[in-house]
């Protein structure tokens, strides 16, 4: 079973907790054991699972990552004001794998699923994936 959905961001650099929606993808399939793949289809865009406790660990994220992939401090060679965008989410990754175990889930108490933007604002579509097993 595929299912879309999509989510408005409103910032350049920003993360949407999008834990709720995976999770309740999962309860309408009625799978209660398997996989789910999450992924987006933008190459200025990522998926991270973060800390869901502490707003401020947001902030250190995109600080260190800002530091480690500058935005127009580096002479990059393809064209695009974006391109540190493209940098960040193909270090981040587009695509995660995550266990359904009983239905729920699977994931620390302290961690959620975030769609992390890069260069928004922007409309992104989330595309989940659920296999039974």
């Amino acid at each position: 079973m595929l299912t879309k959905f999509s989510k408005i961001t409103n910032k350049r650099l920003e993360v949407v907790d999008i834990t709720d929606d995976v999770k309740n993808i999962i309860a309408r399939s009625n799978v209660k054991e398997g996989i789910v793949n999450i992924s987006i289809p933008h190459t200025s865009a990522a998926l991270i699972i973060a800390i869901n406790s502490d707003d401020n660990a947001h902030t250190d994220f995109f600080e260190t990552l800002s530091k480690l992939v500058p935005k127009g401090s580096m002479e990059y060679r393809h064209i695009g004001e974006n391109s540190d965008s493209h940098t960040k989410s193909a270090i981040l990754g587009t695509e995660k794998h995550m266990i359904i175990e009983n239905t729920e889930l699977l994931l620390g108490k302290w961690q959620s699923l975030y769609l992390c933007e890069l260069d928004g604002p922007r409309e992104r579509n989330v595309f989940v994936k659920i296999i039974a097993g």
